[in-house]
């Protein structure tokens, strides 16, 4: 079957959220976006969207929207914890609260 312009507009729509999506979290994380890493964003990016079309291929719709977060979410917050500046167990036991609201 050939694609329809509504597939291929879904395709475009999906894979520019996917993109955003990895950049918007490095960035968050603090990791500085160059261009060495922004190719290694784009690589993950492609990689957890190939594996997603893989499940919706495999597994139908249904399937793909179940493993959705173990497929595209887990590997990308594994890679930006390897990637960060800031190692997560830096992080672990300090909370930054706000100060008490006068009242």
């Amino acid at each position: 079957m050939l694609p329809t312009a509504e597939m291929v507009l879904w395709a475009i729509h999906h894979a520019t959220t996917l993109l955003f999506g990895v950049f918007a979290s490095a960035a968050l994380c603090g990791i500085e976006i160059n261009r060495p890493h922004a190719l290694e964003l784009v690589m993950v990016g492609a990689v957890t969207g190939c594996a997603f079309g893989l499940a919706d291929a495999v597994g139908g719709e249904l399937f793909a929207r179940q493993v959705y977060p173990l497929v595209v979410h887990l590997p990308l917050v594994i890679y930006l914890c390897a990637l960060s500046p800031e190692p997560a167990a830096r992080y672990a036991g300090r909370h930054q609260c706000l100060p008490e609201l006068p009242v």
